[in-house]
């Protein structure tokens, strides 16, 4: 089932209402409040782009619907059920944002054990492990994984999350260090996964793949949830624009130049500068900046 056009099913495969954590880091317990009362509702057949700069939430917001990460406030289910329930973890995917995968094992020898892991028969592994190995070039790589380069270890880091066959993927930065030619394929397979029902929610910050592949957008910024809308009209261009950056501070203001290069567009720079951003980006920093 494909989902309305507002993103919202009667039954959501992802459903977070109110979400908050708050971390105490350093010897003085500093406090950061990576979400604030974040809301995110995701429909079955969905692809669904959380984006921010980073530290803005996106990575705790993921965890918190694994069940790796506990809110502090707010309720969250996902495909049903609490984070982390039994009966849910074998239909999700997940691609975390660091490739936590076993240094010494080879690609085949990993996706036999989570293979296992998952309770697939031998049949299945070895039919599924096949198919995942050819659609993202692993064949020639035979090394254990700490030989493997970055690319092809985040290509089999997404070739653990596609195993079950789950219903709902949950990627973080799925395509970053993976070639421009095959991080295409990876995103035409999230296509053919959400044609036939599955759910995606992922993070990125390549435009392009957002672009291409995410039905709508979230944007987090300093773990509030500040703009949502459909892909198509948040990346609507309008010509150019004067923006002018307030309050922002250096890895958003590093995030944001950069998104802007990727975009075509002109850098930004440390003063206020002409620019042809998109809605999306213009959005972003609704309440955050100020146009003139």
């Amino acid at each position: 089932m494909r989902p309305t056009h507002d993103g919202h099913a009667a039954d959501p495969v992802v459903a977070c209402r109110g979400v908050s954590k708050t971390y105490r880091t350093g010897w003085r317990r500093r406090t950061v409040e990576a979400l604030r009362g974040v809301d995110l509702t995701v429909a079955r057949g969905e692809i669904v782009g959380v984006l921010g700069p980073n530290g803005s939430g996106k990575t705790t917001l993921f965890k918190t619907l694994l069940g790796l990460v506990a809110p502090d406030a707010g309720n969250v289910r996902v495909l049903g059920a609490p984070p982390g329930a039994t009966e849910a973890k074998a239909r999700i995917g997940f691609v975390p944002e660091d490739n936590e995968l076993h240094s010494f094992l080879t690609i085949e020898s990993t996706l036999v054990l989570h293979g296992r892991l998952l309770g697939l028969d031998r049949a299945t592994i070895r039919s599924r492990t096949s198919k995942l190995v050819s659609l993202l070039h692993l064949e020639a790589h035979r090394g254990p994984v700490r030989s493997l380069s970055k690319g092809t270890v985040r290509k089999l880091a997404m070739a653990v999350a596609l195993l079950g066959d789950p219903e709902l993927l949950v990627l973080d930065e799925p395509t970053s260090g993976i070639d421009p030619l095959l991080s295409r394929e990876v995103t035409d397979e999230m296509l053919r996964r959400r044609d036939a029902g599955v759910t995606v929610v992922l993070s990125s910050h390549l435009l392009a793949d957002v672009e291409r592949v995410c039905d709508r957008l979230v944007v987090l910024y300093r773990g509030e949830a500040i703009c949502e809308g459909r892909t198509d009209a948040l990346l609507a261009r309008e010509g150019e624009r004067i923006v002018r950056f307030r309050d922002l501070d250096d890895s958003a203001r590093e995030a944001i130049r950069r998104l802007a290069n990727e975009s075509g567009a002109i850098d930004l720079g440390e003063e206020p500068a002409r620019d042809d951003l998109s809605n999306f980006f213009l959005r972003l920093l609704d309440g955050r900046g100020e146009r003139r």
